[in-house]
């Protein structure tokens, strides 16, 4: 990877990292960069995603279909997903494609749902691959 950080764009950063399985952490400060590190989380993993996320914003999640999709198409990997609060995702979470899609590889999706937790303020939003890399926000 190129030492000159500050000239590589956020997509180029992450992209370096993720194929030179870098252990660096990256700041992502807007809902573009937590789709982009995202992104390459999903397209890295191998064994298991894990999603812990307030609602499983629609206008968040639909941005990664389809590397979802191909994630569960190209082995046996899993995905554990936890949503904190039932009530909003109800109300703004997961579209019909992504339940749909979730529901069709039910045998390695996993969702819990919870009321929501009042011991926090806002809920924390993250995703991990495998044993080698997060996002959190």
């Amino acid at each position: 990877m190129d030492n000159n950080i500050e000239e590589k764009s956020f997509e180029d950063l992450v992209k370096d990292c993720a194929d030179s399985q870098m252990d660096l952490a990256i700041a992502n400060s807007t809902m573009e960069h937590a789709l982009i590190g995202s992104r390459y989380l999903i397209k890295n993993a191998k064994e298991k995603i894990r999603i812990v996320s307030g609602c499983f914003l629609k206008s968040f999640w639909e941005n990664l279909y389809s590397e979802i999709i191909s994630y569960l198409q190209k082995g046996n990997g899993t995905v554990e997903i936890i949503i904190i609060d039932e009530a909003d995702y109800k109300k703004e979470g997961a579209s019909e494609k992504m339940a749909a899609l979730l529901n069709s590889f039910k045998a390695r999706v996993q969702v819990y749902m919870f009321e929501k937790l009042n011991l926090i303020e806002k809920s924390p939003n993250f995703l991990t691959i495998d044993q080698k890399g997060y996002r959190y926000e």
